[in-house]
């Protein structure tokens, strides 16, 4: 706020007999001055005496008697007679009712196009002035109008629009921001038609002409659930393509983790899009979510088993499809096995030795997304529910795998923030991956209760589904089921980027005791943070 004013202090407190000026009103005469005051024709101002009630006798110890003004007998007048109890001061900037002239925009702005200024008034005590009443900021700029919304001296047009802010877009290809003084301080380039909406930031980011609105799932309606089309697949999981939103999916393939094959080489029986699973399991957001599977997600349908081996070979007997493992992520890794999990090392779970397992995979599919990042993200998110038929009886021998590799761009010198060297985003903290053996790091918690798993916290989320168990209890604990519940993995990118990210699900060692992972409610965030599975 622009005002102007001269501040004076009142002193409390002062000692009695001593006079105190008060700085008032101008003047030119007595009778220009409150009653009591008196006009210095010099200073042009009005004075008056700071006078007390301390009686006639405050003396030095403090024996005002009945004639003081504090206490009986003159006990608290002090050894100088203070009557008071401090010496704050009250800081006077202003006379109380005065006005001033105030603009808070950008300087140069007042007085320009629709911009003025406004009038503050000085407060009743005179510490402080008022907010800037009928002022008028710069807004938005309309293409093409007739009228300066933005206070640069000119309307813009499509011949003389500029992109101040360095985006890509101007007012007259729908920029809404130019400088920060449009949206409340922001970085202008930050927002664009192609920027997502953050919710409660006080500002119109995508630049629609609505402020924090709520944005629904607006692409995973509709979507035949036996759909073989990856882009149904990732639509499913509230990923939009960017011919709906201007950001997000580019291309979507279904394959083998080993980037070889197409989406007629997968089994359907092992992807599907689903309105919920057994009779808990609900979209996170929107109304789809994603599944994929090692066996056969119909079972609990058709009343296959979840078993199912693919691929009949001519004798009769059940041959596994098989593919590679994703090759710069297991070069990442050594090249030799997969990576064991931290947890498992040394653990007192199994009595079994660890075998992170190798090439080539089982059952095994991915899917493959190019994917646009808006012009403010930093970071996406995936919930990602995993669940495995080898739990418990094969943590830390054999580990089904989910990976989600991240290739971006984005670096960073913090450690906190950087993605993981070999870019699979879904491991937690400790760094185990996302499979069974989150189970000896405490993220299955959808398991009916052991005293080796203490987090589990009971199996009703699976009622319903082909790992439903008979019953938690000790007779029958020796069922292979349990899941993780939705958890929410993160990865960090580059704003406007086009990135990859690979979704893959495979059987390590065997065909047998499936796996399955659903995925869903795709998010996007301003700023950057710990990559990896968010903890619970």
């Amino acid at each position: 706020m622009i005002v102007a004013a001269a501040f004076f202090a009142i002193s409390c407190g002062d000692d009695a007999g001593e006079e105190t000026a008060f700085a008032g009103k101008s003047c030119n005469s007595n009778e220009d001055c409150d009653e009591g005051q008196t006009c210095d024709t010099e200073k042009k101002e009005c004075v008056g005496k700071d006078s007390p009630d301390t009686g006639s006798n405050t003396g030095d110890n403090g024996d005002s008697g009945s004639n003081g003004d504090t206490g009986n007998n003159g006990e608290n007048g002090g050894d100088n007679g203070d009557s008071d109890t401090g010496s704050a001061s009250i800081i006077v900037v202003c006379t109380p009712g005065e006005t001033q002239p105030c603009y808070e925009g950008p300087s140069g702005t007042a007085d320009t196009g629709i911009c003025k200024a406004g009038v503050a008034t000085c407060v009743e005590d005179g510490t402080d002035w008022s907010e800037c009443i009928g002022q008028v900021l710069p807004k938005a700029e309309i293409c093409g109008n007739g009228i300066d919304e933005n206070c640069d001296g000119h309307d813009e047009t499509p011949e003389t629009a500029q992109d101040l802010d360095g985006d890509g877009f101007t007012y007259c290809t729908g920029d809404c921001c130019e400088t920060s003084g449009e949206c409340k301080g922001k970085d202008p380039a930050r927002i664009s038609p192609v920027s997502f909406e953050i919710a409660g930031n006080g500002v119109d980011d995508n630049c629609d002409g609505h402020i924090d609105e709520e944005v629904p799932s607006i692409c995973d309606k509709g979507i035949n659930t036996d759909t073989a089309n990856p882009m149904d697949m990732a639509a499913s999981m509230d990923l939009c393509p960017v011919d709906i939103t201007t950001y997000g999916v580019l291309s979507a393939k279904l394959l083998f983790p080993d980037g070889t094959g197409d989406y007629s080489d997968i089994p359907e029986e092992q992807h599907k899009v689903l309105l919920s699973y057994g009779n808990n399991i609900l979209p996170k957001a929107g109304m789809t979510f994603l599944a994929f599977s090692t066996g056969d997600l119909n079972a609990n349908i058709s009343g296959s088993s979840i078993d199912t081996s693919f691929n009949t070979a001519a004798q009769g007997e059940p041959e596994t499809q098989t593919s590679g493992a994703p090759a710069d992520w297991f070069q990442a890794n050594g090249g030799q096995t997969f990576p064991d999990s931290p947890g498992c090392k040394g653990n007192i779970i199994s009595q079994e030795t660890t075998d992170p397992g190798k090439p080539p995979v089982r059952d095994p599919i991915m899917l493959e997304l190019e994917i646009r990042a808006p012009n403010n993200a930093e970071a996406f998110s995936v919930d990602v529910y995993y669940i495995s038929a080898e739990f418990p009886q094969y943590v830390c021998q054999f580990n089904d795998f989910f990976v989600m590799l991240l290739d971006s761009s984005f670096k960073t010198d913090n450690p906190e923030l950087q993605n993981p060297a070999d870019k699979n985003i879904a491991m937690d903290t400790l760094g185990n991956p996302l499979g069974i053996n989150l189970a000896a790091s405490g993220l299955f918690t959808v398991c009916c209760p052991r005293q080796k798993y203490p987090s589990c916290q009971g199996d009703a989320d699976l009622k319903g589904t082909p790992f439903t168990t008979p019953g938690c209890n000790a007779l029958q604990m020796t069922e292979n089921h349990g899941g993780t519940g939705w958890l929410t993995v993160k990865g960090n990118i580059v704003p406007k980027e086009d990135f990859k990210l690979r979704l893959a699900l495979w059987d390590t060692e065997d065909h047998y005791l499936d796996s399955m992972v659903l995925l869903d409610n795709f998010t996007w965030y301003e700023s950057a943070g710990r990559a990896g599975i968010v903890p619970k």
